[in-house]
């Protein structure tokens, strides 16, 4: 120990200083920045040392802080910046170690961990800062593929170059991407004006059968927005195989039309809407946002057939009421709804509910009174807050003041009960 500790103070202040980790045991390292400490020779190029023996010896939080103090003492060395961003790195504390590169960059005009700032900023989700380290690192010779692709997530999410994001994954063959950047792929050439070159993408795309939600969805954007009709229902067979479940595959078809109505498309959103009714035939909730959509294109009788479908009306009935009352409008066909329902309606249950609503929706209160007393009179029981898709909101009074009448009237009528109770 005495003949290192020689050796160590010949090298003190000099170049070598850092080889003395390849002769002397961590334990002996540690030693020796005490000695170092206590004669006021501890600096940048000794904490490096310490702070890799710390290192080696797999005490990480130990070397962080002698390595924060290096950086701290010199900013301008290189060996603490660079071992603290590994040790940050491989304890994927992206923004931290992307933070230390970037600061000894931006503090001495070198760029040797450009790469690394690159990575770990893209790493924590800061694509935008990462933008500057990777027009460095990409400007080198042996930069590799993935710093390109780094460059294209920054260039989309910073200063929206998205012909530099376009160029950059085109050149890429779509299997070797992470499925998020098929999404910036199609989204950079869509944005760039250029649809032929997005629906290609969004057609290889799907041919690739995208896992995730997010990239299905801006698939099913371009190729709806782009595309011919034939396309819609490749799209909703693509979200049904991304969400197995009825409910999520709804969702995703509703929010997928909803993205093209908000953008402007509406005969795609409409398109979509369709296909996915398709797709689940039975699945009510989906066949009530198609009545709608119907009604707004004011496609009426299509919107009737979509309410008295086979085999039944559509039975999720929120904001039915309203629609069936335009529909009947457009059509000519309210009194003989008002009149008789099974006459416009197949005959059900819910048909019969769907009448008193739709004559609520027309302000016909007197009719909607009416139905409801003979609904009683069969044997039907149901209460206003039983049926919550009724459209009373804001017709309360007008409603109650029709009943009644009507009661005044036929109290001993056999469905005057029911509309009593649906007064209470």
């Amino acid at each position: 120990m005495t003949h290192y500790r020689q050796l160590a103070d010949g090298l003190v202040g000099n170049e070598d200083e850092s080889c003395l980790t390849t002769f002397l045991a961590p334990d002996d390292v540690f030693r020796m920045a005490n000695d170092f400490r206590e004669q006021g020779k501890w600096k940048a190029t000794m904490a490096e040392m310490e702070g890799r023996a710390y290192y080696n010896w797999g005490l990480a939080s130990n070397a962080e802080r002698i390595l924060r103090d290096g950086v701290a003492m010199d900013p301008h060395n290189e060996g603490c910046p660079r071992l603290l961003c590994r040790l940050l790195y491989e304890q994927e504390r992206w923004e931290e170690a992307g933070n230390v590169a970037r600061s000894f960059r931006e503090t001495t005009a070198n760029d040797m961990l450009a790469e690394l700032e690159a990575i770990s900023l893209h790493n924590a989700g800061k694509h935008g800062e990462a933008l500057e380290p990777a027009r460095i690192a990409t400007g080198r010779p042996e930069s590799s593929q993935e710093m390109h692709r780094i460059l294209a997530v920054a260039s989309y999410f910073g200063p929206e170059d998205f012909r530099t994001t376009a160029d950059i994954l085109q050149s890429m063959p779509l299997q070797d991407l992470p499925e998020r950047d098929w999404e910036l792929l199609i989204t950079s050439t869509d944005r760039l004006g250029d649809p032929e070159r997005a629906l290609a993408n969004a057609r290889a795309v799907m041919a690739l059968e995208p896992a995730q939600e997010l990239v299905a969805r801006h698939v099913g954007f371009v190729l709806l927005k782009h595309g011919a009709a034939e396309d819609a229902a490749h799209v909703v067979r693509m979200l049904r195989r991304v969400h197995p479940d009825e409910t999520e595959f709804a969702k995703a078809v509703c929010t997928l039309a909803e993205m093209l109505d908000l953008a402007g498309f509406q005969e795609a959103s409409l398109r979509c809407s369709r296909a996915g009714v398709s797709e689940v035939p039975e699945y009510q909730p989906l066949r009530a946002v198609l009545v709608k959509k119907l009604c707004e294109a004011e496609c009426w009788q299509e919107a009737l057939s979509a309410i008295n479908r086979p085999g039944g009306i559509v039975s999720d009935l929120r904001g039915i009421p309203e629609a069936l009352g335009e529909i009947c409008s457009a059509l000519g066909l309210t009194e003989a709804l008002l009149d008789q329902p099974e006459s416009v309606l197949d005959k059900s249950d819910t048909a019969d509910i769907l009448g008193v609503g739709t004559a609520i929706a027309l302000d016909r209160y007197d009719s909607a009174v009416q139905h409801l007393a003979e609904l009683g009179a069969e044997g039907m029981w149901l209460s206003r807050g039983g049926v919550p898709f009724l459209p009373v909101e804001g017709r309360q009074k007008a409603l109650e003041s029709a009943a009644e009448r009507w009661i005044a009237e036929n109290a001993n009528h056999p469905g005057a009960l029911l509309v009593r109770l649906f007064l209470s």
